[in-house]
């Protein structure tokens, strides 16, 4: 087999993922990946990758996911082959979409933590000094 075989085994099999294959690009890839293990093992961990992302709790935006599919299905009818390539693009980014928003908020929750943190020891060093004046020694009220 040649390289070029595995490179188009795993661009087909991305844009399968994302827009579906023509019946002739599924037959070809049916057949390379029936006595490729090294593609279908890729295909497998791709899944697997895929199906971690997915159990994310985080959706991306059901109109971005719109948008990039418009956009890849207008690129696929002006260049066929620039539709696998389009293809294995929409599939990284709706796969980091949800990556990346629970990365954004991990950093905004911990900005939160701290913030809550300085207030709090803010609010611990002022109310003793606050109330020191209203406090005789020994702490019982003048």
């Amino acid at each position: 087999m040649h390289c070029d075989d595995h490179e188009r085994a795993r661009l087909l099999m991305d844009a399968a993922r994302v827009a579906g294959l023509r019946p002739e690009e599924q037959s070809w890839l049916d057949r390379h990946l029936a006595g490729c293990m090294e593609c279908e093992e890729f295909g497998q961990e791709t899944a697997r990758v895929l199906a971690g992302l997915n159990a994310l709790s985080f959706e991306p935006d059901p109109a971005m996911s719109g948008r990039v599919r418009r956009a890849v299905a207008l690129r696929a009818r002006r260049n066929p082959w620039r539709r696998v390539a389009w293809a294995a693009a929409a599939a990284v980014i709706l796969a980091a979409a949800p990556v990346y928003r629970n990365v954004t908020e991990r950093q905004q929750a911990r900005q939160d933590e701290l913030l809550m943190e300085r207030v709090g020891a803010r609010i611990a060093q002022a109310v003793p000094e606050a109330l020191a004046p209203l406090i005789g020694p020994g702490g019982v009220s003048q």
